[in-house]
């Protein structure tokens, strides 16, 4: 059991060595994962193993997406938490789990999981857990925006955020509503938030949000019909993943090149483009963006005027997002 205590604190360790080396991290994937896995059922090492999950959680299974193989530890250490009444883990523990339903698309459980986490954070007066949990909602709100939808959210997130300190979750903060003002339409305060995230990120030296909040602001400038603006700024967001591991990033920004061609009703370009986003979402089983894609490809196959291919894949994309109970059926509509 010591030696499971000593391997999650070496490891954790080794992290904090390398705290800017993505790829150092991805190289060491297949031997941390056994040793979380197994440090999880042992008392005197779940702690640390715990920490160093928290720790590589994100990049593993966001930034590499392979969420389906690391989300099982997950719910593993949260039942093991709940056996030792460890409340501050268990909403560390679930807002992860949120991150990693939204990330599968399991928008339902995904919900869930954050109102749990913020009810259990605001119990205990967590407040940067409660503040992490009301970013996992804005995010989730901006995807499906039914019934439950809570404007107020955004309201009560932007005063929680004065009373933190930590930088990146107000970065997050900025970011979420960004997006969740483009998916409103108001583009004017998504790209005020998406400026302000980004001076945080640039602070941060955290390249891969830099280039997903540059993503955001393209696709707010979009929608504005300020095109131009929007391509440099996709443009930039690509030069920007490239100094990343994020494997979503060419399926990202194939798809918003053709969803500009696709405004501008250049409409054999956006085909092109959009077959290739849905290659790269299919590569990666990423469901969101397959859906979005067959939405996309069915408006530019009906401006080509080839009207059983957009058909297929215009009712492809009703019954895709029917299944993952997405009501915002825009082209854009999907987190990063």
């Amino acid at each position: 059991m010591l030696t499971s205590v000593m391997a999650a604190r070496d490891w954790s360790q080794q992290i904090q060595d390398h705290p800017d080396d993505s790829q150092w991290l991805s190289r060491q994937e297949d031997t941390l994962y056994p040793v979380i896995q197994s440090s999880l059922y042992k008392p005197p090492a779940f702690h640390d193993a715990v920490e160093l999950l928290m720790r590589v959680f994100p990049h593993y299974a966001l930034v590499l997406f392979h969420v389906k193989r690391w989300s099982p530890l997950l719910l593993q250490a949260l039942v093991q938490a709940q056996d030792l009444r460890d409340n501050e883990i268990q909403i560390r523990i679930l807002t992860h789990i949120g991150e990693a339903y939204q990330t599968l698309d399991k928008n339902e459980a995904a919900y869930e999981a954050f109102q749990i986490a913020l009810a259990r954070a605001g119990e205990g007066q967590f407040k940067a857990m409660m503040l992490a949990a009301y970013i996992g909602l804005i995010r989730m709100q901006s995807v499906s925006m039914g019934d439950e939808y809570d404007p107020n959210l955004l309201t009560q997130a932007l005063v929680l955020s004065h009373e933190i300190d930590d930088l990146a979750l107000k970065a997050a903060l900025h970011q979420s509503l960004s997006l969740a003002n483009i998916h409103t339409r108001e583009t004017v305060a998504a790209i005020e938030h998406g400026q302000i995230a980004y001076v945080y990120w640039h602070y941060l030296k955290n390249d891969l949000e830099r280039a997903k909040t540059l993503y955001l602001l393209s696709a707010a400038y979009r929608f504005m019909w300020r095109l131009k603006q929007a391509e440099e700024l996709l443009q930039k967001a690509a030069e920007g993943f490239e100094n990343t591991s994020y494997n979503r990033q060419y399926t990202f920004l194939a798809y918003e090149a053709g969803a500009l061609y696709l405004q501008r009703k250049e409409y054999e370009a956006a085909t092109q483009w959009l077959m290739m986003a849905l290659r790269e979402a299919s590569n990666i089983d990423y469901t969101a963006l397959i859906i979005s894609s067959q939405h996309g490809l069915g408006i530019a196959q009906t401006g080509l005027g080839q009207f059983d291919e957009a058909e297929a894949n215009l009712q492809h994309a009703i019954n895709g997002w029917q299944t993952i109970k997405n009501y915002r059926n825009y082209i854009l509509d999907k987190p990063i």
